[in-house]
């Protein structure tokens, strides 16, 4: 079995080579008293609670229901404690069957490629989960690892069985890829017939996250009296609400396209900030554009350079998020295209 995985920092991402999906980056631990009180009121556990190889989490919006500690970064991301537990509620959902052999793509932010080999380490070996799925046993065998602005990159100029599309019209181009992750966006320079400059990787600490905080903020400080009683917002309604200028309250649409213009304004500057940075217009015909948060300011970024040409990696701006696993999926399969000609 194949998945292709994308641990982000805003939300986790994961591609089977048919379906695929995502939840919210967000693990707190839980006692055993507190898993004795969601696994014994039901006939099946409710989605986002597991254990994993004994442990007991709550992971993606059942998180939000307990207290999450500070996000660990560098090495310490990359634990099977931390890593391993998102690792494992994508497997949960992504792979029906109960057991069986895993081989893992797993994309990274540029800035995480010196931790390349603790996520391996964090990933590798024998994963027992029970979750609303019910009992399964995984062994990860294999582990490949790719940076995530690659992985859009790929998934744009590669079909689905991992060769080079001609319809994507930029071979003879030099081109920026760009991505607009959750807490930070990534760049790379691909010259002309595809070379990767690896030299150009970069990463900046800004990203939607603070965006949506930001917006979130807005929101309920301009409607006051509406949101005065309300708890925890749902992100997936924050985040239809930014692309679309509404933000659906019962039976009430809200306008909150200012507030969602203002909120995507101040990332549009400090992305614009990096196009320049990295050579603008004078070096590049194009950008390419990747991530979940991309898609959230493309008309934007449009607008303020008019002169570049934007594309999006994934034409479905719903699937954005998604476009560095499918990338991903795609790549390692030219690879394995690659190895059996190799061989004959």
């Amino acid at each position: 079995m194949k998945l292709n995985f994308d641990f982000g920092n805003a939300d986790c991402k994961w591609y089977n080579g048919i379906d695929y999906g995502y939840f919210r980056h967000a693990i707190a631990p839980l006692t055993d008293s507190q898993w004795s009180r969601v696994s014994g009121h039901a006939a099946e556990l409710p989605l986002g609670y597991i254990k994993v190889n004994g442990l007991a989490y709550a992971v993606g919006d059942a998180a939000r229901r307990y207290q999450i500690k500070q996000r660990p970064t560098g090495a310490r991301r990359y634990e099977e404690t931390y890593y391993g537990v998102g690792l494992a509620m994508a497997m949960s959902q992504a792979l029906d069957s109960k057991s069986g052999k895993v081989q893992l793509r797993a994309t990274h932010a540029p800035q995480d490629f010196d931790y390349t080999r603790d996520l391996e380490l964090s990933a590798r070996g024998v994963w027992q989960i029970q979750s609303h799925r019910g009992e399964q046993i995984f062994n990860v065998t294999e582990v490949k690892t790719l940076d995530e602005p690659l992985g859009g990159f790929y998934h744009y100029v590669l079909n689905k069985d991992g060769r080079f599309t001609k319809s994507a019209g930029i071979e003879e181009q030099t081109v920026l890829v760009l991505d607009v992750g959750g807490h930070t966006v990534d760049v790379v320079a691909v010259d002309e017939n595809y070379t990767i400059d690896v030299t150009s990787i970069a990463s900046t600490r800004i990203g939607v996250l603070k965006l949506k905080e930001q917006f979130e903020s807005e929101l309920r400080y301009n409607n006051k009296g509406r949101f005065k009683s309300t708890g925890d917002i749902d992100p997936r309604r924050l985040e239809t609400a930014l692309m679309t200028g509404e933000f659906q309250f019962g039976k009430l649409n809200i306008d909150c396209s200012n507030e969602a213009r203002e909120a995507k304004q101040m990332l549009v500057n400090d992305v614009v900030e990096i196009i320049q940075s990295a050579g603008g217009a004078a070096g590049y015909s194009a950008v390419l554009l990747t991530g979940g948060g991309a898609a959230l300011i493309y008309d934007m970024l449009c607008e303020a350079i008019p002169y570049l040409d934007f594309i999006m990696a994934e034409k479905d701006r719903n699937r954005m998020r998604f476009a560095n696993v499918f990338g991903a999926a795609k790549i390692f399969t030219l690879q394995e295209l690659s190895r059996g000609k190799a061989k004959r």
